[in-house]
């Protein structure tokens, strides 16, 4: 399993590690010297998912959501790095990508307890199953 781990509040700064003994290492040392953590020395560690990534722009009011926009990234390997942003494309809101985000982010928004407000909810399709994930 891959995981990437990268500063709370991110600088930006994103490093993959395929094995967790890896990662549990790296992190011992670095976090103390500020290489990955942030300036409290909090670090963010996620697991690495393969699949599209999307965004689904949503506006709330009263617990009700309407979507504004939805977007997949365009993200590619390049120049030695796993994850390039190279742009993102509308989707269409009858597509069935939107049939499968469009709940879910409004699932994950009432889950939070997200009422009334803006919200950008970036979310990975498993390339194994098509399962949304939040990331």
């Amino acid at each position: 399993m891959e995981t990437a781990a990268f500063p709370a509040a991110s600088r930006q700064i994103v490093l993959l590690y395929r094995w967790h003994s890896e990662l549990l290492r790296q992190l011992a040392g670095a976090a103390n010297e500020g290489e990955v953590a942030n300036e409290r020395g909090c670090v963010l560690v996620q697991q690495c998912i393969a699949g599209r990534e999307y965004v689904v722009d949503t506006v709330s009011r009263r617990g009700v959501h309407k979507v504004v926009m939805l977007w997949a990234y365009d993200k590619r390997r390049a120049n030695g790095v796993d994850f390039i942003y190279f742009g993102e494309a509308p989707l269409p809101s009858d597509s069935p990508e939107a049939a499968a985000l469009i709940p879910y982010v409004t699932a994950v928004l009432d889950a939070l307890g997200v009422a009334t407000g803006p919200a950008h909810t970036e979310v990975v399709r498993d390339a194994a199953d098509g399962a949304p994930c939040l990331i």
